[in-house]
């Protein structure tokens, strides 16, 4: 009877698990993140040019995002193929655009490396607070996202091809994972592969106030933020459409927090940080944005201390209560004789319903009858005084109809 050796044995075994591994079907790798949101938030960046592009605003049919960074070699082999699909599909309805996450890339080294690859029709978005890669839980360059613009979930994320393997790269790929999907999605087909391993440099997530893995503190950095750049608006009768009276309720709205962030609605100042410096800023800086996101990406925590905002809240009634009381004693002490009813409540209602007479409701913006009475009084001051003079500016918003008749009045 004749006997197999150990060694003999291993190796057939061996060879059956690659002859196995390379006539079977290529699988879905694993993407290199573990959790993607069902649907992808609104966000507005600026690109190296300085022009602002928004997510939503993109129209056609899909949108694709590739996670770059000066100097990634792949980044840099990769740019190539993006030109090539987006003078392929851009009739079909297809934007790609290239978003550079990297804390160390400015506006003018990203410029002067377009320049270098001849790229420079390509629009690199900056993405200075990482809320964009933090939000689509992407670590490394190379990974390209495919968005739909029906439902704006991912249709597809990972590598643009298999050119790119471990430590090597093939002389030409031989699987087009990212334009497959593309002709897929196009033609209203199931997407025959839907993710795939991104090889790229990694990405360093600055965490802003601390390490990025380091539990932001709500009580020591959300609240004196948002009391410094936010409750200003957004507090109680003021133009807010909703006030930060405490943590419970600003956890309630932190994912329209991290939208208007990313959107770069909120705070509202829309100047150019690249141009120049300017008075009363309010604008939150890359460090205060990035904290703020992190918070809301670690699930808004309360932690530990007193909340600042409520008792802000609590200092301000009772600053209120102490000057309607020292009022009320002034006025009895200069009357022969009177009677002192609190009508606090009273007034704040009147204030409400005059308030209401003259703004929106829901946003808080003055209405026709404020407009046409402010205009009134500037013409007629205008004729009383010689050096004064008004001017009305009209703005022309494009789609405005659509959101005033589903949001406003």
């Amino acid at each position: 009877m004749q006997t197999i050796s150990l060694a003999y044995l291993a190796r057939l075994i061996l060879g059956l698990l690659l002859l196995s591994a390379t006539s079977s079907p290529l699988r879905a790798a694993p993407t290199t993140s573990s959790v993607q949101p069902a649907e992808v938030s609104n966000f507005a960046l600026l690109d190296h040019q300085g022009r602002l592009h928004e997510l939503r605003r993109s129209g056609g049919q899909a949108v694709v995002l590739f996670f770059t960074a000066n100097g990634c070699p792949i980044a840099r082999q990769s740019v190539g193929k993006l030109q090539a699909l987006r003078e392929k599909y851009s009739a079909q309805g297809v934007s790609v655009f290239l978003v550079n996450s990297s804390a160390g890339d400015d506006r003018e080294s990203i410029n002067k490396e377009a320049y270098e690859l001849k790229a420079w029709h390509l629009p690199v978005l900056k993405d200075d607070t990482q809320g964009v890669a933090r939000h689509l839980q992407v670590r490394r360059t190379g990974e390209a996202i495919a968005i739909s613009t029906t439902d704006w979930s991912i249709f597809y994320r990972g590598a643009i091809d298999d050119q790119m393997v471990e430590g090597a790269q093939k002389p030409t790929p031989t699987e087009l994972y990212l334009e497959n999907a593309i002709l897929d999605h196009l033609a209203g087909k199931p997407i025959r592969q839907a993710r795939s391993v991104a090889r790229g440099c990694l990405i360093h997530l600055d965490g802003g106030e601390g390490p990025d893995a380091a539990p932001v503190s709500y009580a020591k950095e959300i609240a004196p933020l948002l009391e410094a750049k936010c409750v200003q608006c957004h507090s109680k009768g003021n133009i807010g459409s909703w006030a930060m009276t405490g943590h419970t309720k600003v956890k309630a709205m932190a994912s329209m927090i991290e939208e208007v962030v990313l959107t770069r609605r909120m705070p509202p100042w829309d100047a150019d940080p690249q141009i120049g410096k300017f008075a009363n800023d309010s604008a939150l800086t890359v460090t205060q944005a990035q904290t703020l996101l992190r918070w809301v990406n670690q699930g808004a925590l309360r932690g530990e201390g007193e909340d600042p905002l409520a008792t802000a809240q609590r200092e301000l009634a009772e600053e209120g209560l102490r000057e309607s009381e020292e009022r009320g004693r002034s006025l009895i002490r200069r009357a022969a004789y009177g009677i002192y009813r609190d009508i606090t409540e009273r007034k704040a209602a009147e204030d409400q319903l005059l308030h209401f007479a003259v703004r929106d409701e829901l946003t808080g913006l003055a209405n026709r009858a404020l407009f046409r009475d402010l205009i009134s009084r500037s013409i007629g001051r205008g004729k009383r005084r010689d050096d004064y003079h008004c001017a009305v500016l009209v703005l022309d918003i494009d789609r405005f109809k659509v959101a005033n008749e589903s949001l406003g009045h």
